[in-house]
């Protein structure tokens, strides 16, 4: 009885990090299809250098949970 709860157990997780995995492969699919199209951005003023800063900081903690992720 014991040996069939672990084995439905290890069958949910294993399908679980199937799902992960799936999930982050779209992720970055998506994110390198973005950056492909995107050029390199060149501000016109320090308040939009300033902001794209930021912005580089949100996808810099985002590639950090992918990556913990897989």
């Amino acid at each position: 009885m014991i040996e069939k709860e672990m084995h439905e157990q290890n069958e949910q997780q294993a399908k679980k990090f199937r799902d992960i995995k799936v999930r982050t492969e779209q992720i970055r699919k998506d994110y390198e299809k973005r950056q492909s199209r995107v050029g390199a951005f060149v501000p016109q003023t320090y308040g939009q250098a300033l902001g794209h800063r930021l912005n580089w900081k949100r996808v810099a903690v985002i590639s950090i949970v992918i990556c913990a992720c897989l």
